[in-house]
């Protein structure tokens, strides 16, 4: 019951982090369309979550559940560790010109796959 509740606490604590850090990461002109859909992503995955959870608690048990959901967050955390732009101290418009770059002929590509991500707490 107390992992349960500190589970509870630290996921439903995160969302003030994530949506302060989401909306600063989509250019203005965007950024309505990008929380709403990064909100809307994250919906379905609460939809299929308490079906996951269905299909691993007679397999792995109780334990095993919990042990699934910190290691679903754990990846997340690295991933937005590793591939996340840093984004304190710094403008929106300085943020959104390293996220997305635009070429020459008008396409698009993102600038992140250029760089060392070890580098940019550097800057």
């Amino acid at each position: 019951m107390v992992a349960a509740m500190c589970l509870s606490f630290f996921m439903n604590g995160t969302f003030g982090g994530l949506y302060a850090y989401t909306s600063e990461i989509f250019p203005t002109r965007v950024r309505a369309t990008g929380m709403g859909t990064s909100s809307s992503i994250g919906r379905l995955g609460a939809i299929g979550a308490p079906i996951l959870v269905g299909v691993i608690f007679p397999v792995l048990g109780f334990g095993g559940v919990f042990g699934t959901t910190m290691v679903v967050l754990v990846a997340g955390a690295f991933i937005v560790l590793v591939f996340g732009v840093q984004t304190q101290g710094r403008s929106l418009e300085d943020i959104s010109s390293e996220i997305v770059e635009s070429n020459d002929d008008g396409s698009r590509r993102q600038h992140l796959l250029d760089s060392n991500p070890l580098d940019r707490g550097q800057q």
